[in-house]
């Protein structure tokens, strides 16, 4: 029994990662380009860097660039680019609204 368990475990993990990214597109983004674009903001090289970027995602009550700048010195020690997002309305929006910043940035 733990055997068909594991094989069937193992088949299902096997066509994850085999999965195309065409197969993970979601909905279209409501929200027009210029909006999304205006909201994200990238600190340091990031086309040119040879580190992975950081994503910095805000809680409730902040906007990207504030967080950034809270947090730019620890930012600056690891030194990797940073990019941020100004949600809407400080992170306070419609999370269907708001999470179409995220999936731009």
């Amino acid at each position: 029994m733990h055997r068909v368990r594991f094989v069937t475990l193992a088949i299902a993990l096997a066509a994850l990662v085999g999965a195309s990214p065409a197969a993970a597109r979601g909905p279209a983004l409501r929200v027009s380009p210029a909006r999304l674009a205006a909201a994200f903001h990238c600190h340091g090289d990031v086309a040119g860097s040879t580190r992975q970027p950081i994503m910095l995602v805000t809680g409730t009550g902040a906007s990207g660039e504030q967080a950034y700048s809270i947090g730019k010195g620890a930012f600056d020690a690891v030194g990797n680019p940073v990019c941020d997002v100004d949600f809407p309305d400080n992170t306070t929006a419609d999370i269907q609204v708001s999470v179409q910043y995220l999936v731009y940035g």
